[in-house]
């Protein structure tokens, strides 16, 4: 999943780029702050999966990451 996540922040990153304006070293610092903050969750998820089944660890982070999706690109519709 990391893979996927650093494989999409690669991909968004000259548009990223372009919309803040910002040099190389800022968007640096935007993936890497982006990639800690997913490693930080990383203890707290299989805290969960090990007190909980490992499915429903699945169902409920699948549904918050749809959540969250959702709210990003209703955030992204209402700026235009």
């Amino acid at each position: 999943m990391a893979f996927i996540d650093g494989t999409a922040l690669t991909v968004a990153l000259p548009q990223l780029r372009a919309s803040l304006g910002a040099d190389l070293a800022a968007v640096q610092w935007v993936a890497n702050s982006y990639t800690l903050a997913l490693v930080a969750q990383l203890g707290g998820v299989a805290m969960a999966a090990g007190v909980g089944s490992l499915a429903a660890s699945f169902q409920i982070g699948l549904a918050l990451v749809a959540v969250l999706m959702t709210g990003g690109a209703l955030t992204v519709a209402a700026r235009r």
